[in-house]
């Protein structure tokens, strides 16, 4: 008698582990996935988060420091899942300027007799920062980007992908920081 009772318990903790396991992965959302016809596949923008910065902040403070580092680059957010922990732009359409930059600042797409493309092309972009819980009251945050520029000069041409200068996702950590002491130091 002793041994089933065992058995029954083994088996019952295990299916609750199982249950658990089972809604914590659907708990979480997924990361925003975009299409670029530059891109030959559509794009997960949590892979191409090149680093994760850490704060001792809570996810709560980090998200307002990095919405607040968006508003100051003038960055209007199209994409807001606080509980997922994503802010971002996913449908930005870019000519010239980002944040009072040039574009070139912050893409590479290529370079023509007229100089940058991303300085003379037409830019759509998708940016988006990721938060996630690093320890119990700190956390970490990464930017995924992905873009491409075309051409609207003369006839239509196909858009080219573009690449990062990594100063887009540098800013936003700086601002975010930035704003995390000025919070702290009131």
């Amino acid at each position: 008698m002793h041994t089933i009772t065992r058995l029954v318990r083994s088996a019952t903790v295990g299916f609750s582990v199982v249950l658990l396991t089972a809604a914590s992965v659907h708990a979480q959302r997924p990361a925003p996935v975009v299409r670029l016809p530059a891109h030959v596949n559509p794009i997960q923008l949590d892979t191409l988060v090149i680093a994760w910065e850490r704060s001792d902040a809570s996810r709560g403070e980090v998200f307002a420091a990095v919405r607040s580092a968006f508003e100051s680059l003038r960055i209007k957010p199209d994409y807001v899942d606080s509980l997922a922990g994503h802010i971002g732009v996913l449908k930005l359409r870019a000519s010239t300027k980002l944040g009072g930059e040039r574009l070139s600042t912050f893409f590479n797409c290529g370079r023509g007799m007229a100089g940058d493309n991303a300085d003379q092309w037409r830019l759509a972009i998708a940016f988006v920062t990721f938060l996630r819980p690093s320890g119990v009251s700190s956390t970490e945050f990464g930017s995924g980007l992905a873009a491409q520029a075309q051409d609207m000069s003369g006839v239509s041409k196909d858009q080219v992908p573009c690449g990062s200068t990594g100063e887009l996702e540098t800013r936003i950590v700086k601002l975010a920081k930035q704003k995390l002491i000025q919070k702290r130091s009131y």
